[in-house]
């Protein structure tokens, strides 16, 4: 395509969340290890 500087625009643009940082919803138990500090999530 041949697309001139300052010719985009938002609908041009198609932006989506590809990553997600947290505990996931479909999580169902966890655990903490206070000596290694780890946290451990057990997901469906």
């Amino acid at each position: 395509q041949n697309i001139q500087h300052g010719s985009l625009t938002v609908p041009d643009l198609n932006i989506r969340i590809i990553l997600h940082h947290g505990i996931p919803l479909t999580s169902s138990i966890l655990a903490y290890d206070p000596i290694q500090g780890l946290l451990a999530i057990g997901t469906l």
